[in-house]
C-alpha cells in the first residue's frame, strides 16, 4: 500500500500533463519509465490504472492497445465502453467454462498423489 500511495500520485501527474487527447497516447511503458517504475511491472501499472479510474482520480482515462489517454470525445468514451464490455464477456465465459469443468471433478483430484 505504501507503494501504491506513492506512485500513483506520480502517475496521475504523468497521464494528466502528458497524456491529454487521443493524440497524445502514452504506452504503460512510457508511464513506468517516467514514473520510474520496473519494466517488469506492467501487471502493477494496469492495477494502478484501475485504482486511478474506479476512484475517478482521473475522469474519463480511456486505453487501447496503444496506450492510455484523457479524453473529452463521447466516441471514444463509448468505444472504451463498449471494449471494457467485450473483455467482461469473455472473462465471464471462461469462469463459466471453468465452473463446468470444476463440477465434472470426480471429489478426489484427479492429479493428486494418494499417501
Amino acid at each position: 500500500d505504501r507503494e501504491k500511495y506513492g506512485v500513483i500520485p506520480r502517475i496521475v501527474g504523468i497521464l494528466q500533463k502528458h497524456a491529454v487527447g487521443k493524440a497524445n497516447v502514452m504506452t504503460g511503458s512510457r508511464i513506468m519509465q517516467l514514473a520510474d517504475m520496473p519494466a517488469s511491472h506492467g501487471s502493477r501499472l494496469r492495477k494502478f490504472i484501475s485504482y486511478i479510474r474506479i476512484h475517478g482520480l482521473i475522469p474519463r482515462l480511456l486505453s487501447n492497445q496503444d496506450g492510455y489517454w484523457i479524453s473529452n470525445s463521447r466516441e471514444e468514451i463509448e468505444e472504451c465502453i463498449q471494449s471494457q464490455r467485450d473483455r467482461i464477456t469473455a472473462q465471464q465465459a471462461i469462469v463459466d467454462s471453468l465452473t463446468r469443468d470444476l463440477s465434472q471433478l470426480p471429489e478426489r483430484d484427479l492429479f493428486t498423489r494418494s499417501a
